[in-house]
């Protein structure tokens, strides 16, 4: 049997996978570290919070789509080898195992150690990271979170999709415009945060802040003063890749600025262009 707190899973047998630990929870999902118990070798297990039974719409959704994910041959998307249900009723995906870190302990070892990310090496990870959404995109996939605690990179660095699979769900509890430090622009877009539609240029948006975090050592920081944010302006509000890094080429300052546009509309229109 699965239990609601799947964050205590450890040892218990899913089909035949044995739960080694906790990685992560999502939205909707939790992500385990699991071990094939007849092939002898680790997976991730993606594992839906909510019952088929309790929500076939939701359930459905997270099987299309993990569906799909296992039809991309993209390097930067994580492979999805198998899906099935618990035996209590909670979908899963299974998904090949890489060694690897999340994007988020990096920038963090990063900040502890030497500072913002080599300039050649954000880009690099940034162009892998925007063909995956590409990938994805052409398949009619929208990324539901997209942050760097959901991105993670393989030993070599290079960056992988490993919940793409996971259908969108709204959180009516998702902090403000500003994010929750009130300081800095949130990984989620505006329009995401106002009770929206995610669209392909949302996923734009939360890319551009990712690509910011890595060129500066931190997410965009918003004006000290409260009228200089002008929620209704077609206009970025944070402070300036510019001023938060001095010396990149033009076009760097330029690609970020284009990913950050409140309006949707003013944004890079496809990955591919971006």
């Amino acid at each position: 049997m699965v239990a609601r707190d799947k964050e205590d899973l450890s040892g218990q047998q899913i089909g035949n996978y044995e739960i080694e630990s906790h990685i992560a929870a999502r939205k909707a999902s939790d992500l385990f570290l699991a071990r094939d118990v007849k092939l002898e070798r680790l997976v991730f297990l993606e594992v839906l919070r909510t019952t088929a039974e309790e929500d076939e719409n939701l359930a459905a959704r997270f099987r299309r789509r993990m569906e799909t994910v296992s039809q991309l041959k993209e390097p930067s998307i994580a492979v999805v080898s198998d899906l099935d249900i618990t035996d209590d009723g909670f979908p899963y995906a299974v998904i090949d195992y890489f060694p690897g870190t999340t994007l988020a302990d990096r920038l963090a070892e990063l900040n502890r150690t030497q500072g913002p990310m080599p300039v050649i090496e954000a880009l690099e990870l940034a162009r892998q990271l925007a063909q995956a959404l590409g990938a994805a995109h052409a398949a009619g996939l929208i990324h539901h979170d997209l942050r760097p605690e959901n991105i993670m990179l393989r030993e070599d660095g290079a960056p992988v999709l490993i919940d793409l699979g996971l259908p969108i769900v709204l959180d009516p509890a998702a902090p403000g415009v500003n994010g929750p430090e009130n300081e800095m622009l949130d990984y989620a877009s505006p329009e995401e945060l106002e009770g929206k539609d995610i669209t392909r240029r949302s996923n734009i948006y939360s890319f551009g802040v990712i690509l910011y975090e890595l060129l500066s050592g931190h997410r965009p920081k918003l004006p000290v003063l409260p009228f200089d944010i002008f929620p209704q302006a077609n206009m970025p509000k944070e402070e300036p890749l510019e001023e938060a890094r001095p010396g990149l080429a033009g076009e760097t300052y330029r690609l970020v600025r284009n990913c950050l546009w409140r309006q949707e509309w003013s944004r890079f229109e496809t990955a591919d262009e971006l």
